[in-house]
């Protein structure tokens, strides 16, 4: 599934979503299957909770635990490249 959207992403040079794509990677598989059905596959959360056999509680605990997760590692990830990036005052001091 995500290999589909890394493909797709790197055709189109899309840098955000291939970010995106990464740090979904690094989410516990149960938290990254409810997130890609729930975005990608549009499924309510009763219907999650039929095809993965568990109950509509635990589908939204999963999902917050997942968005929460997720937007941790994008801001560690935009922190980590905003230090690296060059500033006006480094550029040229090589």
């Amino acid at each position: 599934m995500l290999d589909r959207l890394a493909l797709a992403s790197a055709r189109s040079g899309d840098h955000g979503q291939m970010d995106l794509i990464h740090e979904l990677r690094r989410l516990p598989p149960d938290q990254r299957e409810v997130l890609y059905l729930t975005y990608w596959e549009d499924l309510s959360a009763g219907e999650i909770a039929q095809v993965l056999e568990i109950s509509v509680e635990a589908v939204w605990k999963r999902l917050s635990r997942a968005r929460t997760l997720l937007r941790d590692l994008l801001d560690q990830s935009e922190s980590t490249s905003a230090a690296a990036a060059p500033t006006p005052t480094t550029q040229g001091l090589s």
